[in-house]
């Protein structure tokens, strides 16, 4: 009976001596590209736990999945006349240009060069900067980011965030996958955001994206794969260099078979998380504020003048839904100027009440039921207090020093002032419009006014080395999402656009 027990008691050890060889072994080897690593592999180890058997990679390298997912994708398997147009792009482009994200921010830009050579067989009011083939009268074009309101960003420090409330490596909102998108209040979508560690994000129809201010107003970071080649002129109030400091973080990686991001927290440095996070938060509470980017207009259009008079002009057509009239651009700098000025100062040409917070109930209600506002209203609907209401009869309108047109062709003809200073918004991801696109030619604005422009190209195409993970990233995303290159916006750019 003994001699059965020792035996027994033999076989026990040596079958757990063989069950720890084969766990080891399992740790060092990456899971396969379709799964998904347990919550259990991604927890920071035991100070006792023994280095060797923590994971030092969840996935296998980007070069692998890419290869992958050419060869078993849709888009992938078919990818010859793409791959060719994907190649000659990055063949034109310059990688060794030192972008602003190279740098760190140092508060808004002047207005961009006059122009620039524009290469052979494209038209030049067609190409990079907005400059070319305009009357230069003294008209400046300025960039003219999105913005959030104040009031909806977090309270709580990169530090208090880490902390308290991250729950999960990556967002679940993924951009161009519509049934990702199931939030139906503002509340919980930004919470979604608030309890991650990272949001996936990148050029959608252009790079100033709203949800790039989500983000970071909720306390996360926005994991921006195509950082590297965002233009100079284009999200200035950005802080590139730290987003890209927080992005490459050692232990985060890309997943690209399903676009996320997953966090390996055997090596992930919450620390240093936490550092940049809060930076990040310190600075968009300084710079990409509503009332920031009002106070930056301000200072381009009126140095001489801090209060200017201005008058918002903006006229909604029953002809047109109302989520297509205005947009991010008019709407938050709208915002920005009447929360800085007051309602004394900044006045509206027609009633705008969707954006102020005695909006009748039965208003919002249709307003949901029938996807009126643009991106639900989020982050600018039923924002400003009553109180701040101007509307003024056209009589008056010549008493104000500016004319800002929020929706340029609502407005059309303009019915210049000869005292007035006219602003243009232009908002479009198209950043040449045309006027049988969207009711005016960008052409036109440039010899009339001061163009605030949201999308302005650069002179040169930049993209990362190749082989490197920025461009095999941005190869990732363009298998489902082509706009993530720098020139498909660029009407009749025969040789600079994708087809």
């Amino acid at each position: 009976m003994r001699c059965e027990r020792v035996l027994l008691l033999l076989g026990l050890i040596i079958l757990m001596i063989s069950t720890t060889s084969f766990l080891n072994l399992d740790e060092g080897t990456p899971p396969p590209l379709s799964s998904t690593p347990s919550p259990q592999t991604r927890r920071n180890p035991s100070p006792t736990q023994p280095l060797k058997s923590r994971r030092r990679q969840l996935l296998p390298d980007l070069a692998t999945q890419l290869a992958h997912v050419m060869r078993t994708s849709p888009v992938g398997a078919h990818y010859g006349p793409q791959g060719n147009n994907i190649d000659a792009y990055e063949a034109r482009a310059d990688n060794t240009s030192q972008r602003p994200h190279h740098h760190p921010f140092h508060g808004f830009p002047e207005h961009p060069p006059e122009g620039c050579p524009a290469p052979p067989g494209s038209r030049p009011d067609k190409f990079c900067q907005p400059n070319l083939g305009r009357d230069w009268s003294g008209h400046p074009v300025l960039p003219l980011p999105y913005a959030f309101p104040a009031e909806l960003f977090t309270p709580l420090s990169g530090w208090e965030l880490v902390a308290r409330k991250k729950m999960k490596d990556c967002a679940s909102i993924v951009p161009r996958i519509k049934e990702t998108y199931t939030f139906k209040n503002q509340t919980s979508y930004l919470a979604e955001y608030e309890r991650s560690y990272y949001c996936l994000t990148y050029k959608k129809g252009g790079w100033d994206v709203l949800r790039h201010y989500e983000i970071i107003a909720a306390g996360c970071v926005p994991y921006m794969v195509d950082l590297e080649s965002i233009p100079e002129y284009s999200l200035v109030s950005h802080p590139k260099q730290l987003l890209l400091a927080a992005r490459d973080l050692p232990g985060v990686e890309f997943d690209c078979v399903n676009i996320r991001v997953l966090i390996n927290h055997d090596v992930f440095n919450k620390t240093r998380y936490a550092e940049l996070l809060d930076a990040i938060l310190v600075h968009a509470r300084t710079y990409m504020t509503t009332v920031a980017l009002a106070r930056y207009v301000i200072s381009k259009v009126s140095p001489k003048e801090p209060r200017p008079k201005i008058l918002f002009l903006h006229r909604g057509k029953r002809s047109i839904p109302l989520r297509a009239q205005g947009s991010y651009s008019s709407w938050m700098l709208f915002h920005g100027l009447k929360t800085l000025l007051g309602k004394d100062h900044v006045a509206e040409s027609h009633e705008l009440s969707f954006l102020y917070d005695d909006c009748p109930a039965e208003q919002r209600e249709r307003h949901s039921k029938k996807n009126l506002l643009y991106g639900g209203g989020f982050g600018y609907a039923y924002m400003l207090r009553s109180a701040l209401r101007n509307v003024v009869a056209p009589n008056k309108y010549s008493s104000y020093d500016f004319h800002i047109y929020g929706d340029v062709a609502s407005m059309m003809p303009i019915q210049h002032q000869s005292r007035v200073k006219e602003i243009f918004v232009h908002p479009m991801d198209i950043v040449y419009a045309r006027r049988e696109q969207f009711g005016y030619d960008v052409t036109e604005l440039y010899r009339k006014g001061i163009v605030l422009q949201r999308e302005i190209m650069d002179c040169t195409f930049y993209t990362p080395g190749v082989g490197s993970k920025a461009q095999m990233m941005k190869r990732c995303v363009w298998l489902r999402n082509r706009n993530c290159f720098d020139e498909v916006n660029i009407p009749d750019g025969r040789i600079y656009r994708l087809r």
